[in-house]
């Protein structure tokens, strides 16, 4: 019973050519649809612009002008020192003729920075000027830099306060310790310019007045701070009084 299967498939195997090739497998690929991935690319394309362009929450003063955050904090000082002499000499206060006068002597220094302050962020705020100008409060920002427009300089003050409080006190922070050479070197300014103001209303203090003194007046105060804050010591002035050289001593070490 076996023999007549097994002559028919031999008889099979031989009619079959040799080197016939396998039946081929089909496979039917599904191609993309070149509308739909061209309309899902510009939908992609849109949204990433979007995402690119749209504001970050966290910029704030320093991003929007390419300020640095230490710029700004010596700028704060400066607005804060020329408000408080504005205070001073128009308040009913007996400061006496040459401590006034040493306010008065520091308003031109602090009207030069602030107008240097306000032309940088003129400067910065190309190609839109006019927006700094009429939106960023740009004129009271010059009005203010001005000698008769100090109470103007309060909105600068505000402004500025509020671009750190955008910006973010530990990017600021992050900002000095990332960039310590730039940093020192704005707080160096700023309490240079304090320990100078206070130093010399200090010394008129307790040397206007006294027997035998010779800093008697605003610009002897502050030619005498600047010749011990640098440590030059002319000798042309000095103090003679206790308090004025404990004044001395506290300048001497702040300029070393």
């Amino acid at each position: 019973m076996l023999a007549p299967a097994f002559v028919s498939g031999a008889r099979a195997l031989a009619e079959k050519p040799i080197g016939a090739a396998a039946p081929e497998a089909r496979c039917e690929c599904i191609l993309p649809d070149p509308v739909l991935s061209t309309r899902t690319s510009s939908r992609e394309g849109e949204t990433a612009s979007v995402a690119t362009t749209a504001p970050r929450p966290s910029q704030g003063a320093h991003d929007e002008l390419g300020l640095k955050p230490g710029y700004d904090l010596f700028i704060i000082v400066v607005t804060v020192l020329s408000v408080t002499n504005w205070i001073f000499l128009i308040l009913p206060i007996n400061l006496g003729a040459d401590s006034r006068g040493l306010l008065i002597f520091m308003e031109p220094l602090f009207t030069a920075i602030l107008l240097i302050d306000f032309a940088t962020r003129l400067h910065r705020s190309r190609p839109h000027r006019w927006r700094y100008m009429i939106r960023g409060g740009g004129w009271l920002d010059l009005l203010g830099s001005l000698p008769y427009g100090r109470v103007l300089r309060l909105f600068r003050l505000i402004r500025i306060l509020q671009g750190f409080h955008t910006y973010g006190w530990r990017k600021t922070v992050a900002w000095f310790i990332a960039n310590r050479a730039q940093g020192t070197l704005y707080l160096v300014f700023a309490f240079l310019l304090v320990i100078l103001e206070c130093g010399g209303l200090l010394v008129l203090y307790f040397e206007a007045g006294a027997a035998g003194a010779n800093i008697e007046s605003g610009g002897e105060a502050l030619w005498w701070g600047v010749v011990t804050i640098t440590t030059v010591g002319y000798g042309d002035y000095y103090p003679v009084t206790p308090g004025g050289e404990i004044v001395a001593t506290i300048m001497i070490f702040a300029g070393v």
